[in-house]
């Protein structure tokens, strides 16, 4: 659907909620997959609950209807009405009614990927968030619950497999070498949970014993010759059952769990109830083809899908602006799970660096939104780090100020009472929060209800003579709101000893006064925030003296890191200021260069994260008036400062690390992870034997070392880098997901004549256009990592602004996110602010689907 910039767009508002007028406890689909077309039957046991109507609206897309039938009897065409998106069916009299419609739909004409749709022979579902209206009518809402029965009827020879949820009760050899197979899932779910898959897949199947001794049938399918690479994402499934059942004793409710990997889909993972449907980049992986980072990010997106068996699927949402019920708070357990698994404190450190960089951004542009919106246009555009990470920071905050033992009772209070059912972020909140007294629950819910990032002030009063010292903290928040904020404290008096505090800012500003401290300090050092305990940003009075002091003294790696950041950022604000601060810079380094040579056991996952100078995607979204070509002048001259500095240190480091950067993962994923950022700083010391050494790393089979060497060869214009291009695309063109690194690698490369450049890419032989994956790789590349997109003359945003155009057509969903890296387009310098505010306005003067449109009109602040 496209839709002109002059349409009128109607809103969906939480305000207007209302429960529907018919509960469907049964459905039952009768699914034939013809060579022309697929034949859908449904029947559904409707019961009215309101008393009061007696017709029944439900949503059909691209949907030819064939029969309708109430209750045994073919309705005649003046019983039923349909228009555009709409049917409406009139007199229904009785209470309980039996609805079949017979219907038809073209799954081969479908390229949206959305709904039911067949891509490469094999026909898939996505139904989340609005789909299921594209395979038949439905009020398709989430808070109608239904227990399904699905038979589907295919030939046996296109399309051997056929899968849907639940259970398998039956199975047939039908005439003309078809045959058919029947599901039954006993648990009621919402329409956006049904999930069918057809065609011609490998089964590798294992198990899983639950800690009630039931034996669990694991089968995951992928296309033919991926099933080498399934193991690491079957294991990450038992340690993510293992550790449901451990963490919040929940055990997994029927004998068979489904996955299917498939290259086209939009999502990342769909959480189908017992079929789990994924993109194949986030199934497939060994070391061989997957990075330290990939092969985490699997494991966490696997144990993501799983546990929304019990919080999205065995408890779903009311209706879709509660989409943060499911996705914050799933969230919050896979980083939980992750934690667990790995560091908890590098975890940590992963998640805010993510949210900073973008949630933060999102929540200063003008598609900034509330985690609980009060209207939407097209709910995909709602599936957003705002609803995800932040909303999973909200829980957090209420796992702090709770602590562990009591928001474990209140989660296990949640699940009991609503399990089965549709609930509200309320419903959430109010559970975990029963027993609390001291905290006042609905000003809590206001971080559900606000947008933007909220700022926390913290000035510190020093009573040298009475040893007291008061901490004084202000907030402030966009609309007015005051908010409960959690703050971990850690008070220093001198080099590693300090007194942890928790605070729980309740006002608009109050004081937390702490007596009898020692101290040789001109006055005690703090670090506010530990383990980024609230999403906010703060502003302190901590010199940069003391930053250096917290950098080598302070035990919690988040504020260690924390501190780093901001140094790194102060650095670059004098230098866009053009007042290098010198001093500053050298303290800096020599603080690095004792770390390395004295804290021999330091977290080397932390020492990357101190050599990681900001590049400008870290810096767009704190600063204004931006000056893109300048920022990433700076960036280059302090690697340039810091390399050489630190070269002899770096060096010694690098033959340290060296001898563990094979070990299996996760065993030595730090070490490579190092091993990155020194290569980095090195080649900004001409070093020409590492430039010859790292060729030989792209043959390796650790794709991390491989991909670091992609990674570090980005931004120069060395006769290596076409070398290093050549050779790892000639090992990975037969495998489509590694070579998605290749797509995104030339993306980023920085040359002249970078717009020929590009198109060689959209025209290349491997370039799928119904790929997500590939279609984010070069775009996201490009934008994020590429000085040229900034080009002067406004070539690289015309360039962009044009592909948003074509690509629009043929995936909305993933353009409709894309554009997004517009939002900030009015905190520019000129000329960089017009020209990308005429690329804007080029891509609202066309018709746009309704998902890049609603996010068009938000930038435009129409």
């Amino acid at each position: 659907m496209k839709i002109s910039k002059n349409k009128v767009l109607n809103y969906i508002n939480l305000n207007d909620y209302k429960p529907f007028d018919y509960s469907i406890p049964l459905i039952k689909l009768n699914i034939i997959i013809n060579k022309i077309n697929v034949k859908i039957i449904s029947e559904f046991r409707l019961i009215k609950e309101n008393i009061s109507t007696n017709n029944i609206s439900l949503k059909g897309r691209d949907i030819k209807i064939n029969n309708i039938y109430l209750n045994n009897i073919e309705l005649k065409d003046d019983l039923y009405f349909k228009k555009e998106d709409e049917l409406v069916i009139y007199n229904i009299n009785n209470k309980e009614n039996i609805l079949r419609i017979e219907s038809s739909i073209n799954p081969k004409d479908n390229i949206s990927l959305l709904g039911m749709y067949e891509s490469n022979g094999i026909i898939t579902t996505q139904c989340e968030a609005e789909g299921f209206r594209k395979i038949c009518f439905h009020p398709d809402r989430p808070d109608i619950l239904s227990k399904y029965i699905v038979r589907i009827e295919a030939d046996k020879e296109k399309y051997p497999v056929l899968l849907s949820n639940g259970n398998l009760i039956n199975r047939s050899i039908l005439k003309n070498n078809r045959h058919d197979i029947v599901w039954q899932d006993p648990y009621p779910k919402p329409s956006y949970l049904f999930a069918l898959v057809a065609g011609k897949l490998k089964c590798v199947e294992d198990f899983y014993t639950t800690k009630s001794n039931r034996k669990i049938k694991i089968h995951l399918y992928v296309e033919y010759g991926d099933e080498v690479y399934v193991q690491h994402a079957i294991d990450s499934l038992k340690r993510a059952m293992r550790w449901d059942e451990d963490k919040y004793e929940l055990e997994y409710d029927l004998d068979l769990f489904n996955i299917v990997a498939i290259r086209h889909f939009n999502m990342g993972a769909m959480e189908n109830k017992s079929l789990n449907i994924f993109n194949s980049k986030l199934v497939l992986a060994n070391e061989e083809t997957s990075t330290d980072d990939e092969l985490e990010r699997i494991e966490g997106v696997v144990a993501h899908e799983y546990f929304h068996n019990w919080t999205g699927n065995r408890i779903t949402c009311r209706d879709w602006f509660q989409l943060s019920l499911k996705e914050g708070l799933t969230v919050y357990r896979d980083q939980q799970f992750t934690s667990d698994m790995h560091s908890y404190e590098i975890k940590r450190i992963d998640d805010v660096k993510f949210l900073r960089k973008y949630q933060f951004r999102e929540d200063s542009g003008p598609t900034s939104h509330s985690v609980q919106p009060e209207k939407y246009l097209e709910i995909d555009n709602f599936y957003t780090t705002t609803i995800y990470e932040k909303g999973a920071e909200i829980i957090r905050m209420s796992n702090i100020i709770l602590g562990e033992s009591k928001f474990k009772k209140g989660f296990k209070n949640f699940i009991s009472k609503f399990d089965g059912k549709a609930a509200t972020i309320d419903n959430f909140i109010d559970s975990i929060f029963l027993e609390e007294k001291e905290i006042n629950v609905n000003a809590f819910k206001l971080w559900y209800k606000q947008n933007g990032t909220p700022k926390v002030i913290i000035k510190r009063s020093w009573d040298v003579i009475n040893k007291k010292l008061s901490l004084t903290f202000s907030q402030f928040e966009r609309s007015g709101k005051t908010l409960i904020i959690p703050i971990n404290i850690a008070v220093f008096s001198q080099s590693n000893e300090f007194k942890k505090y928790k605070f729980i800012l309740k006002e608009k500003k109050e004081t937390l006064i702490i007596e009898d401290l020692n101290t040789k300090f001109n006055k005690p050092i703090v670090t506010y925030f530990r383990e980024f305990s609230a999403p906010v940003i703060w502003e302190t009075d901590t010199t940069y003296d003391e930053e250096i002091f917290i950098i080598e003294n302070e035990i919690d790696l988040f504020s260690v890191y924390d501190s780093i950041d901001r140094l790194y950022k102060y650095i670059i604000s004098k230098r866009l200021d053009n007042e290098i601060n010198v001093d500053i810079e050298d303290k800096l380094i020599n603080a690095i260069k004792s770390i390395i040579n004295k804290q021999s056991n330091i977290n080397l996952n932390l020492l990357s994260e101190i050599l990681s100078i900001p590049n400008f995607s870290d810096l767009e979204s704190n600063i204004t008036n931006i000056d893109p070509q300048k920022l990433y002048k700076i960036s280059e001259d302090l690697y340039y400062k810091f390399a050489n500095k630190l070269k002899i240190n770096l060096k010694s480091k690098l033959e340290d690390i060296e001898k563990d950067i094979y070990k299996k993962w996760p065993k030595g994923k730090d070490e490579r992870k190092l091993i990155e950022k020194i290569w980095k700083l090195l080649l900004y010391t001409n070093d020409s034997n590492l430039r010859k050494k790292l060729i030989t790393y792209i043959d390796n089979n650790n794709m991390t070392l491989s991909k670091s060497v992609l990674n570090v060869y980005q931004n120069f214009n060395f006769k290596e880098t076409d070398l290093v291009s050549n050779k790892f695309f000639n090992k990975w063109s037969k495998n489509s997901i590694v070579l998605d690194s290749w797509f995104s690698f030339r993306a980023s490369i920085e040359i002249d004549n970078y717009i020929e450049n590009l198109e060689s890419l959209f025209k290349h032989k491997c370039f799928d256009n119904k790929s997500p994956n590939t279609l984010r790789s070069i775009l996201n590349s490009f934008v994020s990592n590429n000085r040229f997109f900034h080009d002067k003359e406004g070539k690289g945003y015309n360039y962009i602004a044009n592909k948003v155009i074509e690509f629009d057509k043929i995936n909305p969903i993933v353009i409709s996110r894309f554009i997004k890296l517009f939002s900030r387009w009015d905190q520019y310098a000129e000329p960089y602010k017009t020209n990308m505010l005429n690329a804007i306005k080029f891509i609202d003067s066309h018709d746009l689907s309704i998902n890049s449109r609603e996010v068009i009109d938000l930038i435009l602040k129409k």
